[in-house]
């Protein structure tokens, strides 16, 4: 397997709007993989810069985005690892709502996977601000 893997993904944000369809070219890692903590210091996240090309698709469809978003995305044999960085000027404002799993409530982050690379299904794997899980498949 080569050592890039190219990913087709949507971004979305409920509270920030934003909405992009990019190509990201990741690394592959080997050995220490990132501890799922909600910390970034693990070294394995500094083998890639953080990706923050994004533009608006709502209010003001192709402007840049109100607040500033960053993601890197890594891989290894088996799994995938994201990490979403969100600034907001009001985080006062950030709604944590706890609900059930796959429950749509509260400010959501999440990554949409087109793995068939049909540019017509993907799998979308989203957190809220309060930690609820959810995923969906869109055919």
């Amino acid at each position: 397997m080569k050592n890039l893997l190219l990913l087709t993904f949507i971004i979305c944000f409920s509270s920030i709007t934003i909405f992009a369809q990019k190509t990201y070219t990741t690394k592959r890692i080997s050995g220490s993989t990132p501890k799922i903590d909600g910390q970034l210091n693990d070294k394995a996240w500094d083998l890639i810069e953080w990706e923050t090309n994004f533009t608006q698709f709502q209010p003001d469809n192709g402007s840049a985005p109100s607040q500033k978003t960053f993601f890197k995305i890594l891989y290894d044999d088996n799994n995938i690892y994201v990490a979403i960085k969100m600034l907001d000027t009001e985080a006062d404002k950030i709604v944590k709502r706890l609900s059930r799993r796959d429950a749509w409530d509260g400010d959501i982050a999440g990554i949409q996977i087109d793995s068939y690379n049909d540019k017509q299904t993907s799998f979308c794997f989203i957190v809220s601000a309060a930690g609820v899980k959810m995923m969906v498949f869109l055919p």
